[in-house]
């Protein structure tokens, strides 16, 4: 076998998580929390965001697919 089939696992030095801020997805989408607070958001994926967490303590439904 070659090195590359007999490879099991990643070694990796670190792992860097990338995500947007919650303002950021409000000002990407022209949102406004009014817009937001009370409604149910399908967030398909936002990832390693602080918008779904924020939008919770705002008021929000996020359902994550």
């Amino acid at each position: 076998m070659s090195r590359v089939e007999t490879r099991t696992k990643l070694d990796l030095e670190k792992v860097i998580f990338i995500g947007r801020t919650y303002e950021e997805y409000m000002d990407m989408y022209l949102l406004s929390e009014e817009d937001l607070k009370g409604k149910k958001v399908l967030d398909c994926p936002s990832g390693a965001c602080s918008f779904p967490a924020i939008g919770s303590i705002k008021g929000s439904e996020y359902y994550w697919i």
